[in-house]
């Protein structure tokens, strides 16, 4: 839980502060709990229990993972990392690497004289991981999970304590956006000294992807295509996509056969992405020109930005998608189809018939509440685009207030509403927006058919991961206060002020 408390243990009310501006609340750092994490399946697992002292061992990591972002860390040497994503690049001996989901990384690692060398997987989360041991007998402990600092001031543009954050974290974007492009488009190839791109870098303690460099110079020729892609959703609607437009409401990305197509990604969320694109290899394009790695899966960490290049010599139609599956089945995917496919008709009836596809699915949420002067019940139904949102507030002592809300959603600050409210019992027809101010602060304004114009704003602080606050105040000489605790996401007692009932203690519940 983000709270005003963690960040003055673990940073600074400075960083609050920054975040809160920027209408962030710390990174999210992953979907799911899980119970478990397995290796081959397995809570624990033992390889090659015949390896001998001294015996190299070639170790093909694999993250098989639907959500989960695995570090990859032991405490007893170093990896010597010589292929990724089932490429071989020039060996780079690093302490431990980060994995998104589908990436894959060749290791080798030497057995030590006790005769078991032991390393671990754990989820960048810190609730768990699996430790994996090569040969027979004593080892030194691999590192045990440990939770992200998630109090961290956050800027756009940079990476957060992340295996790849050296790409973003001064600020810039390894697109080289500065750079013309000449016929032959790979733009680093005219600056590169090839004796100086083949010289290793010394031991690291975390892997960045501007350590790994293909073994033999990459060439592309021919016209750049570009394209931008905004890796755009929030956690609390958990809606992800591409250009905030999800996949069944997207075009195909169209690219054209001969030519070299560069993705810039611009991530404008608060969680890693790992961004695969079906059928081809692409450049990450890292600071190596001619050198730059090949993979077919890239992390884009959050607030961060990537470019990825790829010559366009397949054919048809591919999936590229967030390898986070949760995110590619709520929206974060595109099809990437060559210009000269026509496609096939009945694969897109059928795929628009699957129920596999849930990135325009409804979802309700239910808050409820009951104090000793009043109880409030609020109901919102919703998609990507679209809310149906219902409050209703029965004041014990005075009177009801009742609201009825249709919402269209331009962006994750911004949405247009049109709705009807009865207050004193009298009815109104209200038009108006509802913006989120930097700060956190939910604001609307609007008309309604009398030619009033009205405004609200509302907000919340967490000020310990137990005890929260809540702020209201409006233009009607409307105001309430509620400090709360809650012992889990679904339940909460408080006590609450506001202008109409006084002061009510009472309960709160969210499902």
């Amino acid at each position: 839980m983000i709270s005003i408390k963690g960040y003055l243990e673990n940073s600074s009310l400075d960083a609050w502060l920054t975040n809160r501006w920027q209408r962030m609340e710390g990174m999210d750092v992953s979907d799911v709990g899980y119970d478990a994490f397995l290796a081959n399946g397995q809570t624990s697992l033992n390889l090659l229990p015949q390896a001998k002292v001294g015996d190299k061992v070639r170790v093909r990591l694999i993250n098989s993972g639907a959500s989960s972002y695995f570090d990859i860390q032991q405490s007893s040497g170093a990896f010597k990392v010589v292929a990724a994503d089932g490429l071989d690049v020039q060996a780079v001996k690093v302490k431990e690497l980060r994995m998104g989901m589908a990436e894959t990384y060749d290791v080798v690692v030497t057995i030590p004289e006790s005769g078991a060398y032991e390393f671990a997987a754990n989820n960048m989360d810190g609730t768990g991981g699996v430790k994996i041991t090569l040969g027979q007998g004593e080892v030194i402990s691999s590192p045990d999970p440990k939770r992200p600092n998630v109090f961290a001031k956050m800027e756009h543009g940079e990476g957060h304590g992340g295996a790849h954050t050296n790409m973003t974290q001064q600020g810039g974007d390894h697109s080289m956006h500065q750079m013309q492009a000449a016929p032959n488009v790979d733009e680093m190839s005219q600056h590169a000294n090839h004796q100086m791109m083949k010289t290793p870098k010394p031991e690291a303690d975390k892997l960045d992807y501007s350590m790994l460099k293909s073994k033999e110079p990459v060439l592309y020729s021919g016209e750049l295509q570009e394209f931008t892609l905004e890796l755009t959703g929030d956690m609390e609607s958990y809606n992800w996509s591409f250009n905030n437009t999800p996949l069944s409401k997207a075009d195909v990305l169209k690219i054209d056969r001969g030519k070299v197509v560069r993705f810039h990604f611009k991530n404008e969320s608060m969680m890693h992405h790992p961004l695969h694109l079906h059928g081809h290899f692409f450049k990450v394009i890292s600071g190596n020109g001619e050198y730059n790695v090949l993979k077919h899966t890239v992390d884009v960490p959050p607030m961060g930005n990537v470019t990825i290049e790829f010559a366009a010599n397949e054919e048809k139609a591919w999936f590229f998608h967030c390898h986070n599956l949760y995110h590619a089945k709520t929206g974060m995917a595109r099809v990437v189809q060559y210009s000269d496919y026509e496609g096939n008709p009945e694969f897109a009836k059928a795929k628009m018939a699957s129920n596999e596809i849930m990135d325009n699915d409804w979802y309700v949420r239910t808050d409820l509440g009951f104090y000793s002067s009043f109880a409030d019940l609020s109901v919102r139904y919703s998609n990507t685009l679209h809310s149906v949102e219902f409050d209703a507030t029965n004041y014990f002592s005075e009177y009801n207030q009742v609201s009825l809300d249709y919402n269209y959603k331009t962006s994750r600050w911004l949405r247009y509403f049109i709705g009807l409210e009865r207050e004193h019992e009298e009815n109104s027809v209200l038009v108006g927006i509802k913006y989120v101010t930097p700060f956190n602060i939910d604001t609307a304004l609007w008309i309604n058919n009398q030619g009033e114009i009205q405004a609200e704003a509302e907000t919340s602080f967490q000020l310990t991961p137990s005890i929260g606050l809540d702020l209201g105040v409006s233009t009607q000489e409307e105001w309430q206060v509620t400090l709360e605790y809650s012992s889990s996401p679904s339940w909460s007692i408080g006590i609450n002020a506001n202008q109409t009932s006084g002061v009510g203690v009472g309960i709160a519940a969210t499902f």
